[in-house]
């Protein structure tokens, strides 16, 4: 009725309650965007249901949000205990490091089968679907152990060369297929069927 508030039961309701919302706007693109005292910023769909979760595990310098608002240009502004943040949601760019699990100076990088692999100074580590708090989170294979300094993907297969030697990933599993003290897997632009590896004592 005419100047009357009514309770919305929402999905993202109960939720918002127990993390204090304390306000929200309804973005350009359509889906509303809530911040909070007690967990940061939370995105929903208009009929409610929850699609992501912007908090300090995912980035953010603390989880109170006083004020939001948007720009001409669709970046998100934060008012928050720590001083103010301007995100961009649609950015081409995305940034991980140790807080969503990948650990290590980062020396390589490949996509295979759909999924993003990093090899790095302690291993290999894939990028897997984690939950709403934080998307995707990345998690280390059991090998090779160690430095990874190089990621190829040659003929539907991700091989790794590090100081253990020479792996083929697949399924999440490591295989090892040579035990030389690799640097850097290349294929041959004459014979894509030939990889060339840089090993400790010269070229394989």
């Amino acid at each position: 009725e005419k100047d009357q508030f009514k309770k919305i039961s929402w999905e993202a309701g109960r939720y918002l309650e127990e993390q204090q919302v304390y306000g929200g706007i309804l973005t350009s693109w359509g889906q509303y965007m809530f911040n909070t005292l007690r967990n940061g910023v939370v995105l929903t769909e208009q009929d409610g249901r929850i699609v992501q979760i912007y908090n300090k595990q995912s980035g953010l310098q603390d989880n109170s949000v006083y004020d939001i608002f948007t720009d001409r240009t669709e970046g998100i502004w934060l008012a928050m205990n720590r001083g103010i943040l301007r995100a961009d949601l649609f950015a081409p760019f995305t940034y991980w490091n140790e807080s969503m699990g990948l650990e290590g100076a980062v020396y390589s990088v490949a996509r295979y089968a759909g999924k993003l692999y990093a090899g790095t100074s302690i291993g290999v580590f894939s990028l897997e679907k984690n939950n709403l708090e934080k998307p995707w989170v990345f998690k280390k294979l059991n090998d090779p152990q160690g430095q990874c300094w190089s990621l190829l993907t040659h003929d539907g297969n991700l091989l790794a060369a590090s100081r253990n030697g020479i792996y083929e990933i697949s399924g999440g599993r490591a295989r090892q297929v040579s035990d030389a003290y690799a640097f850097l897997l290349s294929p041959s632009k004459l014979d894509p069927a030939i990889i060339y590896v840089g090993l400790s004592n010269g070229l394989g």
